[in-house]
C-alpha cells in the first residue's frame, strides 16, 4: 500500500508499507509519486512548493528518488559493500551517464548508514540535447532489500549551492526501521 497524501503539508512524506520504504523531505519541498516505471519498484519526484530555489534547473523537478527491489534475495550487506560490488555499481552508473551524453566529472564512495554510498557529479557533453544548462548529482546505495538512487539537477554553475539540499533529500530516503515510529 502506498501512502501519498495530497495535502501540501503531508506531501513531505511518502511511505510504501508493502516495501517498507519511507522517503521524507523538509519544507519547502514536496514529494509526488512517479508514474509506473518498469525500471523502478517505487519512486517520487521532489519539487519545490511555490517558486523553485535559485539553483534549480529550469523546467525540471529538483530530484527523482527511486527504489528497485533486489533481484537476488540471498544478497547480504557485507557482500554489497565489497569493493568488487561497489566497483560494478559505479561502472554501471558511469556507462549510464555516458549513454545519456553526460560526462562524469567526479565520483566518491563513502560509508553511509552501514552501506556504501556512491556519488557521481555529472555535466552534459557538448551538444547534449536539452541539458546544456544543467549539472547532475547522482547518489546511490544498496541494501539487501534493494537499491536506492537519487538523481538531482541544478542549474549550470550552481551545484555547490544546491548540494546541501540534494544531500538532505538523499538522507530522507531509507527503509522504515523496525524500531521507528509508524508513518504519519
Amino acid at each position: 500500500m502506498t501512502l501519498a497524501p495530497t495535502d501540501e503539508a503531508d506531501r513531505r512524506l511518502y511511505v510504501h508499507t508493502d516495501l517498507g520504504l519511507r522517503i521524507e523531505t523538509p519544507p519547502p519541498f514536496l514529494l509526488d509519486p512517479l508514474p509506473n516505471n518498469p525500471r523502478l519498484t517505487a519512486g517520487v519526484q521532489v519539487t519545490a512548493a511555490g517558486a523553485p530555489p535559485p539553483y534549480a534547473a529550469p523546467n525540471e523537478p529538483l530530484c527523482l528518488v527511486g527504489f528497485k527491489n533486489a533481484d537476488d534475495p540471498s544478497r547480504t550487506q557485507e557482500g554489497l559493500n565489497e569493493d568488487a560490488s561497489v566497483d560494478r555499481a559505479l561502472a554501471v552508473q558511469t556507462r549510464a551517464a555516458e549513454a545519456n551524453s553526460l560526462a562524469v566529472d567526479r565520483t566518491s564512495v563513502t560509508d553511509y548508514r552501514g552501506s556504501k554510498l556512491i556519488e557521481l557529479f555529472q555535466t552534459p557533453r557538448a551538444g547534449a540535447p536539452g541539458w546544456s544548462d544543467s549539472e547532475f548529482y547522482v547518489a546511490m546505495f544498496e541494501r539487501p532489500s534493494g537499491a536506492y538512487a537519487i538523481t538531482c539537477v541544478a542549474a549550470k554553475g550552481r551545484m555547490a549551492e544546491a548540494l546541501p539540499t540534494f544531500q538532505t533529500i538523499r538522507d530522507g530516503a531509507g527503509m522504515i526501521e523496525a524500531a521507528s515510529a509508524p508513518p504519519r
